[in-house]
């Protein structure tokens, strides 16, 4: 809206109320109320900025569009970094309004990550839903061993979160539940014969219909409570599968990389002069439980196998299960791989769009960005811009399985090298997959898919980033800038997408801490019990948590800007204090009185 609303005192409500002279005495229930006064003051900041906005008739337009709309939320802006106050800042708003010197507190719609993409012909394209299931893979090499006349098969299960073709071991699928079949009354259990004669060979799985703008199952009154729950579990059960699945998978396919999805073409592969056409390989066949490949054919039936051509020319063989399992495998990753290929440079465009317009809007260079989006008096950096698109909410909300992703260079040790490496974070784990294969002179070597080498907990980890992370980087650039003498930065250009980055490698550096020893922490609980109240008495309860004093283990990671680092941080912070809120809740049966 570019306009300024001041607020007097939000707080005098709460700081002139009698239950918080009664809380400073120690009076339990005054505590319990001012604790309930404080949580609602967010809510109330809002209440009052669209009473100030609604007194001038400029803005009815728009107070009329977020009403029915959007949903209000208010966010610290700095520089172009948006914090969105939810969560225990949103309850503990009278502590969080330290920010207020270096930040400014902005009324905001908040947004979710886009789900429609413009493609180059003017048409909108929305996003595709995801597919899931069994497939065989066929190669004809197998690490450094290779046998022409012979393909490698190997049975996985697939599945698709955002651009990513996900793949993991048939022991570790989690395939969704089949559609519930139709019970006849007086009837027996069915046999596994007959119960995988009536289970639909494809069938979609949406647990969110929508009926107009709501979800089917939340609107009218048709639906009970009971209903509702029922619901709303099912819906619970599939993010936890979604989520499950992705901290279960081997490795990946990046969609982004696909040009083609095609049908069996004869010759894409040396192996193919030896291989004949015809059923050999079996879908059904009982295989171990390992990372190698399950065994060895000579031939491949065409009508069921398609292939993903990526971008360096190799290609991916897969054989679906029949006919009609191939054609809805091709048709879904055609789609997926249309849309993620289009939205990867619609978010980097967007990237790109939003640093130019603070640099032209402050008259700014490269060089100098990071120190002033850090650093900068709060009125110097009024004027300049940020994008709720860029830090939508999807990630606070967990309506996605994947939080961030995207490149990283990866320090496992302090006195280590840097590595370049994929990351995915998700439900409170960073997923580190192999970017780059090399061989054994350290030549690249063009590859397919990207491994999963590594697996972080956040749990108990510390995450701090800027400059004090230069103790743990060990080394700076020493590159001389003619041009700019005592500058240290050096000048990158990522080629795969164009990004372009000169800050210092400091601003670029976040360091994962974790303690290696770990004890127990006795803390004392009241008992919420009447009868332990009356008494007087508590319950003690051992947690386990990181011994301070003693050394840990530190993990550096270098983003490729100070932009992404900043999305990478915020990122992984609501991870840690999400892992945090769920170690205090402490489940009580009922038997015990709460």
């Amino acid at each position: 809206l570019s306009v300024g609303l001041r607020l007097d005192n939000p707080f005098e409500e709460l700081e002139s109320s009698e239950a918080l002279q009664q809380a400073a005495d120690g009076d339990e229930a005054a505590i319990a109320k001012a604790m309930q006064a404080e949580r609602a003051i967010a809510s109330k900041i809002i209440d009052r900025c669209f009473d100030m906005l609604a007194q001038n008739p400029e803005w009815d337009d728009i107070l009329k569009i977020w009403g029915h709309k959007s949903k209000i939320g208010l966010a610290w802006k700095r520089y172009d970094r948006l914090e969105w106050v939810h969560g225990i800042n949103e309850h503990k708003m009278y502590g969080t309004m330290a920010l207020q010197r270096t930040h400014e507190l902005e009324l905001r719609p908040k947004q979710h990550y886009p789900v429609f993409v413009k493609m180059a012909s003017g048409e909108s394209m929305q996003e595709p839903a995801p597919v899931e299931g069994f497939l065989i893979r066929l190669t004809s090499q197998k690490g450094n061993e290779q046998k022409f006349g012979k393909l490698f098969y190997k049975r996985l299960y697939f599945s698709t979160q955002n651009n990513y073709l996900l793949f993991l071991r048939p022991a570790k699928a989690k395939p969704p539940p089949p559609p519930k079949m139709p019970m006849k009354e007086n009837s027996n259990i069915p046999s596994a014969k007959q119960i995988a004669e009536k289970i639909p060979l494809i069938y979609a799985v949406n647990p969110f219909p929508l009926l107009g703008d709501t979800v089917a199952w939340l609107a009218g009154s048709a639906n009970d409570a009971e209903d509702r729950k029922r619901h709303d579990r099912d819906a619970y059960d599939e993010a936890e599968r979604n989520a499950l699945s992705l901290l279960d998978c081997d490795g990946f396919i990046n969609l982004a990389d696909v040009v083609e999805v095609r049908n069996a073409v004869r010759g894409a592969t040396p192996a193919d002069e030896a291989v004949d056409e015809g059923p050999q390989v079996d879908f059904d066949e009982e295989v171990e439980d390992s990372h190698h490949d399950d065994g060895t054919t000579k031939d491949f039936d065409d009508e069921r196998t398609f292939e993903l051509l990526m971008r360096n020319g190799l290609v991916v063989r897969l054989q679906a299960f029949s006919k009609a399992t191939k054609k809805e495998w091709i048709k879904r990753l055609r789609a997926l791989a249309k849309y993620w290929t289009r939205r990867a440079s619609q978010d980097l465009a967007l990237f790109k769009l939003v640093r130019q317009q603070n640099l032209d809007t402050l008259n700014l260079d490269m060089q100098a960005e990071a120190y002033v989006g850090m650093f900068a008096h709060k009125w110097e950096v009024t004027k300049s811009f940020a994008s709720p698109e860029l830090y939508n909410v999807c990630g606070i909300s967990n309506c996605r399985a994947i939080h961030r992703s995207g490149i990283l260079f990866r320090k496992p040790r302090v006195h280590g090298t840097f590595s370049r490496c994929h990351v995915i974070l998700c439900h409170g784990h960073l997923l580190v997959f192999k970017d780059t294969v090399r061989s054994t002179t350290g030549k690249k070597v063009s590859h397919i898919h990207h491994e999963r080498i590594a697996s972080i907990d956040l749990r108990g980890c510390y995450l701090y980033s800027g400059l004090i992370t230069a103790n743990d980087l060990l080394y700076q650039n020493r590159t001389f800038d003619n041009n700019r003498p005592g500058n240290d930065a050096l000048p990158r250009m990522y080629l795969e997408d164009g990004w372009a980055s000169a800050d210092d490698d400091a601003m670029t550096t976040f360091v994962l801490w974790t303690g290696q020893h770990k004890g127990w922490f006795r803390a004392r609980e009241e008992d919420g019990s009447e009868g332990q109240q009356k008494s007087g008495g508590a319950r003690n309860k051992l947690k386990r948590v990181s011994q301070l004093g003693t050394t840990g283990r530190a993990i550096v990671f270098k983003a490729r800007s100070r932009t992404e680092r900043d999305h990478w941080v915020l990122g992984i912070e609501t991870e840690i204090e999400r892992l945090s809120q769920a170690d205090d809740v402490r489940v009580v049966g009922q038997d015990q009185g709460t």
